[in-house]
């Protein structure tokens, strides 16, 4: 059964302006953020493609690199609607993610020269089964949200798939400008596993980073490696190479031992410190429920990576590093109806990630704004 073809309220609305005029997403003043150089390489991707080869990488993070979760079109239009052609790369249903989470791009606006940003829609495929449906188109008539003249366009990119080609379409004659700029214009570096990457929101802006950069205004990057982020110090080191704001790390390590944890965890810290000095550093434990979680064969004990988290924090502490920052995860999903945060234990759903975000929003402000 189609439930469009019961429910209107269901169907998905593609491109059919016939007086749109195309430009490619690295044509200027279409501003790319939160992945690698993506106009020197021509590839959305978060990381360099020679790591992608690096055999001292493990081979799950090699294959999540082209995922463009964090990556974001941002520009100013005049024109009265949007327009989205896009070609994802695979055809890769997740389980707990609709469509929309894993393969979307979300569009967001707000009026020129405000941050103020709103939801406005999802582009997605009409149908995901075969390899025809990577490629799919979507459009919005902005009056149909709001009525100003000209907009802040912003878009964010899928969560678990990547880009090999995007164009924007705005209606011929209308100009696109460069996008009002972030309050922070050096990114803040996400650093983590499964929820770091984004699963499972229905769509990408859910997300807790994506949260938290609209409503602090800065830019930056998601190395969210689902299931991946094995705390490898070839990673700090191409992290340590960037110019950030602020580094956010959420290692709780689950293809380990505690004793490999207890190995790895502080080493990470050190060479991320080693190649950023003064950059803030956040250390985020795992979000969760308050109440101690029974051990079962094959889950981690979080009560004690918990712990060799805050071991490395105060280790760090003592060493004099007055840059270093600790968040306790237990409690972020607040204090009612935590089971209603996630879809299966462990991985957020939109509520749980909009109280995680709500949670890292202040102590990253207080960063951000130097704030001790």
């Amino acid at each position: 059964m189609d439930i469009s073809k019961i429910d209107p309220n269901f169907r998905i609305e593609t491109a059919n302006e016939t007086d749109v005029h195309y430009y490619n997403y690295d044509e200027a003043p279409i501003e790319i953020n939160g992945l690698y150089d993506p106009i020197g390489t021509g590839k959305l991707w978060r990381m360099p493609e020679a790591y992608r080869d690096d055999e001292a990488l493990n081979p799950g993070m090699r294959q999540l690199i082209h995922h463009t979760v964090g990556g974001r079109l941002r520009f100013a239009t005049n024109s009265p609607y949007l327009a989205v052609m896009v070609e994802v790369s695979e055809v890769s249903p997740a389980i707990y993610m609709p469509v929309s989470g894993h393969s979307g791009l979300d569009v967001y606006s707000a009026p020129r020269g405000s941050s103020r940003f709103q939801y406005i829609r999802t582009v997605v495929p009409p149908q995901f089964q075969e390899d025809k449906d990577r490629f799919f188109t979507g459009s919005v008539w902005f009056s149909t949200f709001d009525n100003y003249a000209e907009h802040e366009v912003l878009i964010n990119l899928p969560i678990y798939n990547g880009v090999n080609k995007l164009c924007i379409g705005i209606k011929e004659g209308c100009s696109l400008f460069a996008p009002a700029p972030y309050k922070y214009e050096k990114p803040v570096l996400f650093y983590g596993d499964s929820i770091t990457h984004g699963a499972s929101a229905s769509r990408p802006g859910n997300n807790y980073p994506n949260h938290v950069s609209r409503w602090l205004n800065c830019d930056f990057i998601n190395l969210g490696f689902s299931g991946n982020a094995l705390g490898e110090l070839e990673v700090a080191d191409f992290i340590g190479s960037l110019e950030l704001s602020a580094i956010v790390t959420n290692l709780e390590l689950r293809n380990f031992s505690i004793e490999e944890f207890r190995a790895k965890h502080y080493p990470f810290y050190a060479r991320l410190r080693e190649h950023q000095p003064d950059t803030p550093i956040l250390i985020m434990s795992r979000a969760g429920f308050p109440r101690l979680r029974k051990y079962q064969p094959n889950q981690r004990d979080f009560v004690l990576t918990n712990r060799i988290i805050m071991e490395t924090c105060t280790r760090a502490w003592a060493e004099g590093d007055e840059n270093l920052y600790y968040l306790d995860g237990v409690g972020m999903f607040g204090d009612e109806d935590q089971d209603a945060c996630t879809v299966d234990h462990t991985h957020p759903n939109d509520l749980g990630f909009y109280r995680m975000a709500q949670h890292i929003r202040p102590i990253l402000y207080n960063i951000l704004e130097g704030i001790k």
